[in-house]
């Protein structure tokens, strides 16, 4: 996932504690280390893992994720909305034997 983070690099900035969506927005790479970067967010810097891209915070402070653009943050959020509404729809439907048939097609095979 490190694929070619750079100074100046852009992202889309999301903060994960907090449902209003007004602060999220694109920030700029602004450091690179071997371990770390990090993005300019206001007058702070954010700190990001550079393999996996998770925020690296104090206890107390807001938790950010990073994705490359407000279109894949959208398509991420309208996925979940997704998933959830079959899974109501699945729950609403489904007997118990139907449930059960499918809970072994789809989890017990791989095991």
């Amino acid at each position: 996932m490190t694929d070619n983070i750079q100074v100046g690099s852009t992202f889309y900035l999301v903060n994960i504690d907090r449902r209003d969506r007004v602060n999220d927005k694109e920030v700029f790479v602004s450091k690179v280390g071997k371990k770390y970067f990090y993005v300019s967010y206001g007058c702070q810097e954010l700190k990001f893992d550079i393999k996996t891209r998770v925020h690296i915070n104090t206890p107390y402070s807001s938790r950010y994720a990073l994705y490359n653009s407000k279109q894949e943050y959208e398509y991420c959020i309208e996925t979940e909305r997704r998933r959830r509404a079959i899974s109501d729809r699945l729950y609403q439907f489904l007997t118990k034997e139907e449930v059960n048939d499918i809970y072994n097609l789809l989890i017990l095979r791989d095991r």
